[in-house]
């Protein structure tokens, strides 16, 4: 059956993303062809003809290592010689390359594949992943998908909004609203419930793979437009992406220091790196639920083996210059 009248809206994220529909009264998240119900932002250059969106990259990020271009979007609509951009990707140990376009000084992403450079700007990129989502919610509601609501960090700027909205229409949707995360966030948990007369404060903390938002929301029922943004804040640069990077450089320097190995000749290898970079996501989410865990990479550098132990107190520790980063913007909000 075609789907008649319903409204969808897509959260682009720096990790994941996802796309849900609203009809019948609720939300429901459309899952991917996995059945998951969010989708790896990540696309992989295999070559000019063959480009693999979401999903379909997971099996082929190994052997694609320097071309599965992922977290783009803390880079999106800024200026490539700005500190914070230069700052960032020194620290990102990302297999491909960001660069500057000489004409709009906004990064762009350079991989070589068969001996053939190909550059994309992140626009490009991010458009194939709008395109990824919509294609699954067509396939699932049976139905066009050329409109979409799009979230956004509450601290991007203008032109990173614009750039939101040129990457959806490189990929075929026109954009009906920008709204910003956290009043996404706050909708979903149903704060504008209009049979509840309850006013007051709510604080949004939202800490996603490559950005950082927290957002103080007034809610007045007695308003048409019942949700009044107060105070924001946050760090374009901060999120899950570094949480991984601490622990890369955690296992590196431990496995140098053991092994007698340089740090940097490992660091040119770009496809060592990104497995590990892979294991220490994997890392972190386990010390979520566990007190401890251990990596084991097999023949991970010149025939020897990675094998540390973690506890989460020690992984707390290494990030608490983090949580550090994490607390200021939370109290300029508030005071603010």
């Amino acid at each position: 059956m075609v789907e008649e009248s319903c409204a969808l809206g897509l959260d682009l994220g720096t990790t994941f993303s996802c796309i849900g529909v609203y009809r019948n009264g609720e939300v429901e998240i459309i899952p991917n062809r996995n059945g998951d119900r969010v989708t790896p932002s990540i696309v992989t250059i295999v070559d000019n003809d063959h480009i693999l969106r979401g999903e379909e990259t997971l099996e082929h990020l190994v052997k694609h290592y320097d071309s599965s271009i992922y977290a783009i979007k803390r880079f999106i609509g800024r200026d490539y010689n700005s500190k914070e951009v230069q700052d960032d990707l020194k620290q990102s140990n990302f297999p491909f390359k960001i660069v500057g376009d000489p004409k709009t000084k906004n990064p762009i992403v350079e991989v070589t594949k068969n001996g053939q450079k190909m550059q994309f700007t992140l626009e490009e990129i991010s458009s194939f992943i709008i395109r990824k989502l919509a294609d699954s919610a067509q396939k699932f509601l049976n139905r066009e998908v050329d409109k979409l609501v799009i979230t956004v960090p509450a601290n991007f700027d203008n032109a990173q909004r614009n750039c939101t909205r040129q990457a959806a229409s490189i990929a075929g949707i026109e954009v009906l609203r920008i709204i910003n995360e956290p009043t996404a966030a706050a909708l979903a948990y149903g704060l504008q419930d209009k049979e509840s007369t309850k006013n007051g404060k709510i604080l949004v903390f939202d800490l996603g793979g490559g950005t950082f938002d927290v957002t103080i929301l007034s809610i007045n029922k007695q308003k048409e437009e019942n949700f009044e943004i107060i105070s924001t804040n946050g760090n374009k640069f901060l999120g899950g992406e570094d949480f991984d990077n601490i622990l890369v450089d955690y296992f590196l320097e431990n496995f140098c220091r053991k092994m007698k190995e340089n740090m940097n000749e490992i660091k040119k290898n770009k496809k060592i790196i990104r497995n590990l970079k892979i294991s220490c996501e994997n890392v972190k989410k386990v010390l979520s639920t566990n007190p401890f865990t251990t990596l084991n990479i097999p023949n991970f550098f010149n025939n020897k083996d990675l094998m540390e132990k973690i506890t989460r107190d020690q992984f707390e520790d290494l990030c608490s210059k983090l949580f550090e980063k994490l607390e200021i913007p939370l109290n300029t909000a508030l005071r603010d």
